[in-house]
């Protein structure tokens, strides 16, 4: 990925949920999203993450 595209724009990491929520303008909600993440043992987001080899 970092032959196409900057390397300041490649994620760290990526983590697969099964719905992302949104705001009432259909908007993915940013903040919710910081707090799962925040909010998971350190043990959780090392076993289910994937890096981005970088």
């Amino acid at each position: 990925m970092r032959s196409e595209i900057a390397g300041y724009k490649v994620p760290r990491s990526l983590w697969f949920v099964d719905e992302v929520k949104r705001s009432p303008a259909g908007k993915p909600d940013y903040r919710w999203a910081k707090e799962q993440t925040e909010a998971r043992p350190a043990d959780d987001v090392h076993a289910g993450h994937v890096t981005s080899g970088g």
